[in-house]
């Protein structure tokens, strides 16, 4: 599978970007646990995060490809599971060792930018 750069949701926001984040070892398969408990670790696989943030608790959505016995029909559409519990900081971050977030107004390229520190 290549990687590939997935944008942010863009409408109806003040500022848009991209983010990456970092797991502590071993931590993804952990998460998936800890959101979905009893989960079968053979047949979901952690493929993409979402954290929502609005007032004082935040919102995790994981998304987990379904590793289906039958793949001998590829689907055009990947198939997805979606999990979705509230997280407090504390608890997100015993999974995640960093999370960088950036966001602009879209009248800049940020590999194009040159810093003034005046």
């Amino acid at each position: 599978m290549n990687e590939l750069i997935q944008p942010f949701e863009r409408i109806e926001h003040d500022l848009t970007g991209s983010a990456s984040l970092d797991f502590r070892d071993d931590s993804a398969k952990k998460l998936m646990e800890m959101v979905v408990p009893g989960v079968d670790l053979s047949r979901f696989e952690l493929a993409a995060v979402k954290l929502y943030v609005a007032g004082r608790k935040p919102v995790l959505t994981i998304y987990a490809l379904v590793h289906s016995e039958n793949t001998s029909n590829p689907a055009i559409e990947t198939p997805v599971r979606k999990f979705k519990v509230p997280i407090s900081w504390t608890q997100l971050f015993e999974y995640v060792r960093s999370f960088d977030l950036v966001v602009h107004n879209g009248k800049i390229n940020m590999e194009e930018m040159r810093v003034d520190r005046k």
